[in-house]
């Protein structure tokens, strides 16, 4: 796999909450319009946000979902307010804390 380019890299699975990190959020994200430059700036501050964790632009009512952990859920509320709803790029978004994750994977099944 590594000698067809297959693997990007090697990376330890942390415990969020033994980081710290007590609030996971999903976050739908609606942007105020499609222009260039606007996915380009919110592409550049998902690429410095160390907060979201996961991002990915998607179909349906919503642009994008990010994955995004926080200290506790003021700190995601900080985050929201002040790092993204504050950029003047998103027109809606929507929060679902994560309660319990029943499965993560880090290894892609090979099918």
């Amino acid at each position: 796999m590594e000698d067809a380019g297959l693997i990007r890299g090697y990376v330890a699975r942390l415990d969020p909450k033994g980081l710290g990190l007590h609030a996971l959020a999903y976050v739908f994200v609606t942007l105020i319009d499609h222009r260039e430059e606007t996915i380009a700036g919110f592409g550049r501050l998902v690429a410095r946000e160390e907060r979201i964790v996961e991002c990915a632009s998607i179909t349906g009512s919503a642009d994008f979902i990010l994955k995004v952990a926080a200290k506790d859920p003021e700190d995601l509320e900080t985050f929201l307010m002040k790092g993204v709803l504050a950029t003047g790029m998103v027109r809606e978004s929507q929060t679902h804390f994560i309660l319990r994750q029943t499965k993560t994977r880090s290894p892609w099944p090979l099918l």
